[in-house]
């Protein structure tokens, strides 16, 4: 029986890390506690299947979007694929895989840049500002605060990128004012999410924040 210190829980696991922080375990003595034994076999499974139905839900909006909005332009499939790989790294963080952030802000970077230069050459018609980079704002915001939520990262080590990811999506809106694409419902929906996760940084790691940020600009 292992025990994480952090936690004060005892953990019948032969990991060395604590599914519940993630930090190490450096014990192995009996310890008595009252909590439970969690059984992270029944949760891992539950959030992987969780994380997939979001990921087929999400799929099927943009598919009916791209259908009712512009069916002449399959901008959809450039979504579905960041979607999905999106949902591969969440495969990989039931692993134990680390670097997940930089993981998910990498794959949507490369997947708006594939969409650009697709849109350019086959003639610029705009779904790439317009509809793809939007939506992957969105997906990527989503998974986020999903990550926020289940307490799955941890922001010293992660806050470049999540300071990052908030920015991205205030970008289909400021893309709106320059005049580089239309307002519609994805740009408006990247935006509120870019709020909500604003407001999750703020509300779980406001301290941490205000002290990355001196730290960073030397203040």
């Amino acid at each position: 029986m292992r025990h994480c210190k952090k936690c004060n829980v005892k953990l019948d696991i032969i990991s060395n890390k604590c599914p519940l922080c993630n930090s190490e375990i450096d014990s192995k003595e009996e310890f008595s506690s009252s909590y439970p034994v969690i059984n992270m076999v029944v949760s891992k499974s539950l959030f992987r299947k969780l994380v997939f139905f979001l990921a087929c839900v999400i799929s099927v909006a943009v598919l009916i979007l791209n259908y009712a909005l512009t069916p002449n332009i399959k901008w959809s499939l450039f979504v579905i694929l960041q979607i999905f790989a999106s949902y591969y790294v969440f495969y990989n963080v039931l692993s134990g895989r680390k670097k997940v952030i930089k993981l998910l802000l990498s794959l949507n970077i490369i997947v708006s840049g594939l969409s650009i230069f697709w849109d350019i050459y086959t003639g610029f018609h705009g779904w790439s500002v317009n509809y793809v980079i939007p939506a992957l704002c969105i997906s990527y915001g989503m998974f986020m605060l999903i990550l926020r939520l289940v307490r799955y990262y941890a922001f010293k080590e992660n806050s470049s990128y999540i300071y990052l990811n908030i920015c991205l999506e205030f970008l289909p809106i400021i893309l709106v004012y320059m005049g580089y694409a239309k307002p519609n419902i994805l740009i408006y929906l990247s935006m509120i999410f870019g709020i909500l996760n604003l407001i999750m940084l703020l509300a779980f790691d406001g301290s941490n924040f205000k002290d990355d940020i001196v730290k960073k600009l030397h203040i």
